[in-house]
């Protein structure tokens, strides 16, 4: 006679993998600001402190910092945003998947974007494993945008020549590649100046 164990029948909530990597990615950011990793207008995602708190009440731990600030402080770092942060927040945005939650695309396009602003590659600065989980995450929710990633060059480096691109300035990079060991890996195709 067959018996079923109780964990054959418990009943938990599915989450797919996606929701997991966001969640994550929402995360590394948060804390990437507060760890110094991360400028300091990253822990608002460029949000207004109304917008943050209404959006990001159930998604981030409490423990964030940004939770607690005044709305004055609060607007005081999202002013410190550089200008590219918000091209490249439209640029993801406008690439978002139809089937995505425009909120659930619209937070992660803000983590990315702020990201882009670390001293790290991108997928340390967003708090993930490795390149691949960076992929997985384009992919999935701007998956036109990681398809114009057909010379596959770092995502923080293609993010910023889409910028580029879209901006005039063709020899824009993010801000710590100078500093990178690897600048010859991600940059073979273009001298930096």
């Amino acid at each position: 006679m067959l018996t079923a164990s109780p964990r054959h029948f418990a009943v938990t909530p599915f989450e797919p993998p996606s929701g997991a990597l966001s969640r994550r990615v929402l995360d590394g950011v948060l804390g990437g600001a507060e760890d110094g990793s991360l400028p300091p207008f990253a822990a608002t995602l460029g949000m207004s402190a109304a917008q943050f708190r209404r959006e990001m009440k159930e998604r981030t731990p409490r423990h964030h910092a940004a939770h607690a600030l005044s709305d004055e402080r609060f607007g005081a770092l999202a002013a410190q945003a550089p200008g590219e942060f918000h091209v490249l927040l439209e640029l993801l945005l406008g690439h978002a998947a139809p089937d995505v939650d425009a909120a659930d695309a619209n937070r992660l396009a803000r983590a990315i974007a702020a990201a882009c602003f670390g001293q790290r590659h991108l997928w340390q600065d967003l708090g993930l494993a490795g390149r691949t989980e960076v992929t997985e995450l384009l992919e999935r929710h701007f998956p036109r945008l990681a398809r114009k990633n057909s010379r596959d060059l770092r995502w923080k480096r293609f993010l910023f020549a889409e910028v580029g691109a879209l901006t005039g300035n063709p020899a824009l990079r993010p801000p710590a590649c100078t500093l990178c060991p690897e600048q010859q890996t991600c940059h073979r195709e273009t001298p930096m100046a």
